[in-house]
This record gives structure tokens, sequence and C-alpha cells, in this order.
């Protein structure tokens, strides 16, 4: 059932013919087809996913993979544009729509919280859309976009892009940066110029670097790139599945780099450590955790910890 009230956490849970019902119109839903299956033998619906990108892949996209594994049904999964490349288990991944997208909505976690009548409103025409667009399917099963599920039903593969299309353009041994500057938690962002200066210090290594980020972490850095919504984050684990190593501030963009398999140095807080090089490593790839109090950490002192580290 969807819970709507006021700045109260939401989770999209229980069978898609419970959702609440309300009179608008349907919303265009982008389809894209991933693989060749069967409907007709049962269907698993997975989503929608509307929490943080970090609590996506570090624990909701390895429990679709589970239960898609376990039940064999023709699995649908639905997540923000691009997200396709994290879900190869699916048959099909279905967008969340535009309008969505843009509501003012604070993302945090597995949760998503209402500012403003509005919000809400669209938070409830999303389920009345989706409940329509199900009756085509004999739905069997439903995993929701929240809560999270435990590490146990789980599973954690290597990250790959359908094709390698970034990575064939960079000619020398390089190094992925992986920009954060969000506002939430806006402590964590370093600032440019301390990513400029260390994207020189690896050039003068011999490295050639990559920013990775969303399209406006990356036009901080480097104006001449231009990405597309829809392939954001296929670039991105292409260019991480084939980079020497990566460098990420503790976020999503330090989770994504390991699940690519990617050699990562990583800056955070002591008490964030173990979640980084641990819990959230399923896949035991090498990581250098740097730790800083407050984010402070000097690109001299990342750079070293990259020399070390590859030695």
């Amino acid at each position: 059932m969807i819970a709507i009230e006021h700045n109260v956490e939401l989770h999209l849970a229980g069978s898609p013919a419970d959702w609440i019902a309300a009179d608008v119109p349907s919303w265009p839903v982008r389809k894209l087809k991933l693989r060749a299956g069967n409907p007709a033998g049962g269907i698993l619906f997975a989503g929608p996913w509307i929490g943080e990108f970090g609590w996506e892949l570090a624990r909701w996209q390895g429990a679709v993979r589970r239960r898609a594994r376990e039940s064999g049904l023709y699995t649908i999964v639905m997540s923000h544009p691009g997200h396709h490349v994290l879900y190869e288990c699916a048959d099909e991944f279905w967008e969340l729509p535009q309008a969505f997208l843009e509501a003012t909505l604070t993302r945090q976690c597995d949760h998503v919280r209402a500012e403003d009548e509005a919000s809400v409103d669209l938070l409830t025409s999303l389920g009345a859309s989706l409940q329509r667009e199900l009756r085509a399917y004999s739905l069997t099963e439903h995993v929701p976009g929240g809560p999270l599920p435990k590490r146990a039903e789980q599973d954690f593969v290597r990250l790959r892009a359908p094709e390698a299309r970034w990575s064939d353009a960079v000619s020398r041994p390089y190094c992925c940066l992986i920009v954060r500057g969000r506002s939430w938690c806006a402590n964590k962002n370093w600032p440019p110029a301390s990513w400029r200066e260390l994207a020189a210090r690896m050039d003068a290594l011999g490295y050639g670097h990559a920013v990775l980020g969303s399209r406006g972490e990356v036009a901080a850095l480097d104006s001449e790139t231009r990405i597309a919504a829809d392939e954001g984050l296929a670039r991105s684990v292409d260019l991480l599945a084939h980079a020497h190593f990566a460098v990420a501030g503790e976020s999503g963009g330090a989770i994504l780099a390991l699940l690519c398999g990617t050699r990562t140095v990583v800056f955070g807080r002591a008490d964030y450590r173990e979640r980084i090089t641990e819990d959230w490593n399923p896949l035991k790839t090498p990581v250098r955790y740097v730790e800083t109090p407050d984010f402070t950490v000097t690109p001299e002192e990342v750079a070293c910890a990259a020399c070390e580290f590859m030695c």
C-alpha cells in the first residue's frame, strides 16, 4: 500500500492491485526490452525504485537479481532512466516518468518525502498509472522499492556496460575521478579546485583521467563533456570497468566503482570505513580508505595514497 502523508516516509510496497487509484491521466512510461522472455509464465514486477542511488546499488538491485533468479519469472524493473545497466536479469526496464523525476521530492536512503501537496498527488498518480499499465500482465509477484532487503536476500555481479564506447576512446592508462556535488550532505562534497588539482597530479604521473558523476557534477570540472541522461550510468560503468583505478569520496559513486571491480581510493569518515571496504564491497574489490574527519583531505594526500596503492 502507498501511504501518502505530508513529511512522512513513503514506501511503495504490497500488491499493485492494492495501490491507491486516482482519476489522473496515464503517464507515458518508456519501456526497454532487455531480453527475450515469455510473460505468459508469470510476472515479477520490481519497483519503482525512488530512493537514493547508493542504496539502489548496495542493496536493492542485488535483491531484485536474487528474486529474479530464484523465481524464474518474466521480470520487469522500474527505476531511473539509464539504470537498466544494473539489471541484466530483467526482461523489461520501465523508466520513471520525467514529471516524477522533476517533482519536489526529497530522496533519502530508501524513502521519499513529499514536500508539498502537488508532489503528494504525483506519488499517488504514479501508483495509479502503474496499476493501469500492469493490467495487461498476469502479475505473479511484486518486489517493492522499499524497505531495504537484508544482505542474505541479495546477489551481486560485476557490472559491465552492454557495449564499450567511451573507454575505447581513452588511449593511455587512466583513472576515474568520481565527483560529488550534491545539496544533501553537502559537507561530503570536495571543492572543484581540489578535483582539478588531483587531475593535474594524476596527469603528471602519466595517468589520464575521466570525470564521472551527474551531468552537473561533471560540468563543474569538464565543460566539454556532454552526457545524455539515459546513457550517463552506462558511460560511468564502461569507463570504470576499464580504468586502472578510481578516486571517490564516501558516496554512491564509490560503491559503483567497487561493483565494477575497479581498485578505488576512497576518502571519508572513520566510522564509514568498514561499510565501504566490507559491507558494501561484496566483490571484495581492492580499496584504499583515507580517513578524514570532515572531508578536508588534500589533493596531495589523495595522490600519495593512490601512488602507494598502485605500487
